[in-house]
């Protein structure tokens, strides 16, 4: 009888652990897979818009601790960092309707007007027509903790109008418990919060040229 007891034992922990690695896995595809659609969008837009800067007073890049605003031409890309919901910060970017919280969305928005702050310094609300989430909800819901677009001196080539950006941003899940204090990597398997299953972050850099862009 303590053979089997024993017997059974061993194969519930091989049971439980051959879950937990399937979990991680199937979070790890999906962040994956989420990170390749980002990065798509945002080099395929930023591409197409034919032109775009860095400069506060060409109103293209609003970046901030709450989150940012990239407008590309076609589309404007409005997103808040999971901090940043956790808190409630004042500064969210919301939807005109119900004041609901953005993740990461992209939204058509052909004037850029998204990126121009009104009289009282603040962004407009974003209207839902249109709008489509960039992260997967659901059972593994992903937020975005960062995103920056910088673009060095010496990446502008004067002849050919042309200017490579980078866009470095971090994706993971959205439980910030789960995360270490800078939100930079999954807390280990026994601290208190940590999720061995679900929690999964990862930083991804892209370098997108742009013609005819300024700076």
């Amino acid at each position: 009888m303590s053979f089997i007891a024993l017997l059974l034992t061993a194969i519930a922990l091989t049971i439980i652990q051959i879950g937990s690695i399937y979990n991680r896995g199937i979070t790890t595809t999906e962040l994956n897979q989420t990170s390749r659609d980002v990065a798509d969008e945002i080099t395929r837009s930023m591409r197409d818009g034919g032109s775009f800067s860095l400069k506060p007073a060409d109103q293209r890049y609003v970046s901030g601790d709450w989150g940012g605003r990239m407008c590309l031409g076609k589309y404007s890309y409005i997103w808040n960092y999971a901090a940043a919901l956790e808190a409630g910060n004042t500064k969210l970017s919301t939807y005109t309707t119900g004041d609901t919280p953005i993740t990461f969305i992209r939204v058509p928005d052909g004037t850029g007007s998204y990126c121009v702050p009104g009289w009282t310094g603040s962004y407009p609300k974003v209207t839902q027509e249109g709008a489509v989430e960039l992260l997967q909800t659901g059972d593994h819901t992903l937020s975005i903790h960062r995103l920056t677009v910088t673009s060095a001196a010496s990446a502008a080539d004067e002849l050919s109008k042309q200017r490579l950006y980078t866009v470095s941003y971090t994706l993971g899940s959205d439980d910030i418990d789960a995360l270490n204090e800078t939100q930079t990597e999954c807390r280990a398997p026994g601290e208190p919060d940590a999720d061995a299953d679900y929690c999964t972050i990862q930083n991804f850099t892209i370098v997108v040229r742009v013609v005819s862009g300024g700076n």
